[in-house]
Order: structure tokens, then C-alpha cells, then sequence
């Protein structure tokens, strides 16, 4: 049986995005401290939809993960939560990120 890990939430940022937006921009305002600490983002997006990248490559409105209005998803690993960006396709999307730990300290 494997073995079930917890996490621990311990930062929230929220941003609209019209343009590319990375998760460092002030926009969401996480400290370097609280994306080194990042195991586990938990990402909802609102408003329409938008693309999303891990790896460092600029989303467009065709290039990146596509993400419909309404739709909430995870990424793991602290490497991959540092260079997440995101861009609206059309309009304005707004993206909420919760931010987790599997070290409560």
C-alpha cells in the first residue's frame, strides 16, 4: 500500500492575467523564500482561458498546457512551480495559486 503525504498550505497569490505573467512577478507577490519551499501548487483559473508553461518557454494563445475557464489543476515540483507562466488566451483571466508543502516548518 502506498503511503499517503500531507501537505501544508502556507502561501496564497492571486493575479489577473491579460498578458504573459510569470508566478515571480509582483502580480502574485511570492518571495523567493516561499517558491524555494514550494512542493505542490494548487492552480484555479477564472474568467476565460489561458495557456500555462513549466519548463521556461513563453505561453502564447497556441503554445502552452491549455487551461478552460473554470477548471483547477496541481503542479509538483518546486522546479516546475518557479517557472510557471500563464497567459490569458482572450480577455482577462484570473489565476489564483495556492502554494504547499510537505514540510509543515
Amino acid at each position: 500500500m502506498a503511503s499517503q503525504s500531507t501537505t501544508y498550505a502556507y502561501a496564497f497569490g492571486d493575479a489577473s492575467v491579460t498578458t504573459v505573467q510569470a508566478i515571480t512577478s509582483v502580480g502574485f507577490a511570492f518571495t523567493d523564500a516561499q517558491l524555494k519551499k514550494a512542493d505542490y501548487a494548487f492552480i484555479s483559473i477564472d474568467g476565460t482561458t489561458a495557456r500555462f508553461t513549466t519548463d521556461g518557454t513563453v505561453p502564447t494563445a497556441s503554445v502552452g498546457h491549455y487551461v478552460p475557464n473554470g477548471a483547477s489543476f496541481e503542479v509538483r515540483g518546486q522546479q516546475n512551480i518557479e517557472k510557471l507562466q500563464f497567459v490569458a488566451t482572450t480577455g482577462t483571466a484570473y489565476v489564483a495559486i495556492t502554494l504547499e508543502s510537505f514540510n509543515p516548518n
